[in-house]
C-alpha cells in the first residue's frame, strides 16, 4: 500500500491511528499486518484492526484507510508512527 498520510481518529472504544493511501496490488483484510521498515533488514508488524474509507478533506474523494490496532497508549503510538515519516512509501502487507 502506498501510504499518503496518517490521522488520529477518536472512537468510543478509544483513539486509533489510521494510515491512508492507495492499494498498489493484491488485497488487504482485517487481521493482516502492516509492515513498517526501520532499515532493510528490520521491520515492525502492526495488526490491521479495520479497513475504512477516510475523509481527509470535505468535498474531496475518500481515501482507503487502515485502522491500526493499538497496543497500549493510542496517542503515543500515533506520534511514534508519524515520526517514522513513511509517507509516500509503499509498505508491504503481511499475513497475521
Amino acid at each position: 500500500m502506498r501510504i499518503e498520510g496518517a490521522v488520529f481518529i477518536n472512537r468510543r472504544s478509544g483513539g486509533r491511528t489510521a494510515v491512508y493511501g492507495d492499494i498498489v496490488e493484491g488485497e488487504i483484510k482485517k487481521g493482516m499486518s502492516l509492515l513498517i521498515p526501520f532499515n532493510p533488514s528490520f521491520s515492525m508488524a502492526v495488526e490491521i484492526e479495520a479497513i475504512e474509507f477516510i475523509d481527509i478533506e470535505i468535498g474531496k474523494e475518500s481515501r482507503i484507510g487502515l485502522v491500526l490496532k493499538p497496543e497500549e497508549n493510542p496517542k503515543e503510538e500515533f506520534d511514534f508512527y508519524y515520526s517514522l515519516n513513511f509517507f509516500g512509501e509503499v509498505l508491504d502487507i503481511g499475513s497475521a
